[in-house]
Formats: structure tokens, C-alpha cells, sequence
């Protein structure tokens, strides 16, 4: 084969000439390509120009980050000693702290003697007259004033404004932080108790919710409610111990009915919009209940915050009903006509 010579491996190729010819430049374009070079020239060049400013801008954050990360760490730090040097300082000074003549400090003495005596802390939020039926009047405003103080050092403690202290003062008298994790052991095991009489009758624990021999189907829709919180780390929660005695007897837990997101349900209202030119579905539309309870249930949120209540009914979503010509009020007649 004639050319040149290829390497020192022996071989050969042919050589190329890939010098550009003198009248084969940029001027010799087409007025169509070059136009199209130009486009593609300037295009790479601004992308060249926000990669490089896109890269600084990353890095620069990424460094600020790190100092913050540091910053932070030592922060957590110093946080992690502090609290160590409150639980210590907590545990050694609770008792002297008591001797100071407060309303807190009578309040947890007479709690305290009300433990020594009955042998727990812990009170319903409200007291019927049903639990202090047969007490004297002394011994019943005892309870009552006991329920009410407790309920309120549970809601101190949520706001962060207990002191430590006398969260560990009350922790001696092994007081219930969060009562809402179900009723005591004694109650529950009843209402178990009468599950499992009912699964004997019945060769089922399906309980109607409104069985008229007791309140076991309201009970057992509870129980539903607070497994499906303990799946996702919400209270109230059903225990591990209680959900294997519930399976035991084989409970159903059922499907979670899926919420469906606030967007959604707009867009299907948009939908309507432009199939009947507005937005008054009718109060029991066949066609799409779902539809039909979800535009009362905003107009039902709407009133409720005119009055003062709180809900999740946010600013923007009133402004994009709004903005579709939305009825917050029906005229009194709650339906429409379409």
C-alpha cells in the first residue's frame, strides 16, 4: 500500500490531507447556513458562559454550607451539653425547689399525696358526675382540680414551658405524658373481652359501629383509627401488643381511604366549569358525589373561618375559587339547578 508510514508497529496507512482549502472559510457560506452557524455559534457560547457562571454560583454554596455545617455542629454541641447539665442539675435540685411556696409546688403536693394514696396520677380530661358519684364534696373538687392541673402541665410541656425539674417531679409519680394512647389496660381488656364473646356468637369480629348491646362497634372502629396511626407514626396509636391481640381473633384492618388532593378535586371543577359554564354542582349530583360533597365541604370551611374557626382552607385556594366564579353561599336554598 503507497503512502505514508504509519508507526513504529509496523503499520501503514494511507495519509490524509485535512488542510482546509484557502477559499473554503466562513465567508463562503450560504447566506442560509451561515445564519444557522451563527445561531448555533452564539447558543453555545451562552451556554458555555451559564455553565461556568452556574458551576461558581454551586460551589460557592456548597462552601458556604460547610461553614454553616460547622457552625451548626458546634451549635449542637453546646445545645447537647446544656440539656446533659439541666437533667443533672434537674434531678439534684427538684426536692429543694419544692420547699419554695408556689402554686405549682401546692398544686404537685397535693397530687402526690393523692399517688401515695390511690396509687397513680393520671385523670380523664373531664370529670363526669357519673366518677364522683357517692364522694363527698371535698373528695370530688379534689379530683376535678387534680384533672384539670394535670391536663394543663401536659400542655405546658408541649409548649416547651415546663421547666425540667418539675417534669421530673412528675415522672416520679409515673405520670402519663400522652393519655391519648388509648384507655387503660383494664377498659381496653373489657371491650377485648366482648370482642372475643362477640367473635364466639358471631364467627366474626365484623362489629356493626352502632350495635345496640353495647358501644363495641364504636370501640372497634377505634381500634381501626389507631392502628392505621401507629403505620404512620401518628397518635393516638394502637400498641404492638394490642394490634397482636386484635389479629389474634382476626380483626380486618380494611382499606385506608385515599384523600385526594385539594388540586385534583380543582381540576375536576374546572372540568365541570367547562362542560355547564359554571361551578354550581348541585348539592347531591349523582354523576359525581365525591365531587358534589367536596364543594360543600369548602363552602362549610369558608363559613367556619368567617366565624373564627381554624381549618385548613388556605388564602390561595379562596382566590382560585374566586377567580372561577365560585358561590360561597347558596341563597339558603343548598342546591342548584343545572
Amino acid at each position: 500500500m503507497s503512502g505514508g508510514s504509519g508507526g513504529g508497529d509496523g503499520c501503514q496507512i494511507e495519509a490524509t490531507d485535512l488542510s482546509i482549502p484557502e477559499d473554503d472559510t466562513l465567508e463562503s457560506l450560504l447566506p442560509s447556513d451561515q445564519h444557522k452557524f451563527d445561531v448555533a455559534d452564539n447558543r453555545r457560547k451562552e451556554d458555555d458562559r451559564a455553565l461556568v457562571s452556574a458551576h461558581s454560583h454551586l460551589l460557592k454554596l456548597k462552601s458556604d454550607l460547610k461553614k454553616k455545617q460547622q457552625k451548626i455542629d458546634v451549635a449542637q454541641q453546646a445545645y447537647d451539653s446544656a440539656r446533659h447539665t439541666s437533667k443533672e442539675n434537674a434531678e439534684k435540685d427538684a426536692d429543694d425547689l419544692l420547699l419554695e411556696p408556689t402554686p405549682w409546688n401546692n398544686y404537685f403536693k397535693q397530687l402526690k399525696a393523692f399517688y401515695d394514696r390511690e396509687g397513680h396520677s393520671n385523670f380523664k380530661r373531664t370529670i363526669p358526675d357519673a366518677d364522683v358519684e357517692g364522694m363527698s364534696e371535698e373528695e370530688a373538687k379534689e379530683i376535678r382540680t387534680l384533672s384539670w392541673w394535670t391536663c394543663r402541665q401536659r400542655k405546658f410541656k408541649r409548649r416547651l414551658e415546663l421547666e425540667p425539674h418539675k417534669i421530673m417531679l412528675l415522672n416520679r409519680l409515673k405520670f402519663n405524658w400522652d393519655p391519648h394512647a388509648g384507655p387503660g389496660p383494664e377498659k381496653w381488656l373489657k371491650n377485648y373481652r366482648l370482642l372475643k364473646e362477640f367473635e364466639r356468637q358471631h364467627g366474626h369480629v365484623k362489629v356493626p359501629v352502632r350495635y345496640s348491646e353495647n358501644k363495641l362497634g364504636s370501640w372497634l372502629k377505634t381500634q381501626v383509627t389507631q392502628y392505621r396511626n401507629a403505620q404512620v407514626g401518628k397518635l393516638p396509636a394502637l400498641s404492638a401488643e394490642r394490634i397482636r391481640l386484635l389479629e389474634e381473633i382476626g380483626i380486618d384492618w380494611g382499606e385506608k381511604r385515599v384523600t385526594i388532593p385539594w388540586d385534583e378535586r380543582f381540576q375536576t371543577l374546572l372540568e365541570y366549569k367547562r362542560r355547564f359554564r359554571n361551578v354550581n354542582v348541585p348539592w347531591q349530583w349523582k354523576e359525581n358525589v365525591a365531587l358534589a360533597q367536596w364543594v360543600n365541604s369548602q363552602r362549610k370551611k369558608y363559613k367556619d373561618l368567617l366565624e373564627g374557626k381554624r381549618n385548613n382552607l388556605s388564602e390561595e385556594q379562596i382566590n382560585r375559587l374566586n377567580s372561577i366564579g365560585f358561590k360561597w353561599n347558596t341563597g339558603g336554598k343548598g342546591r342548584y339547578s343545572q
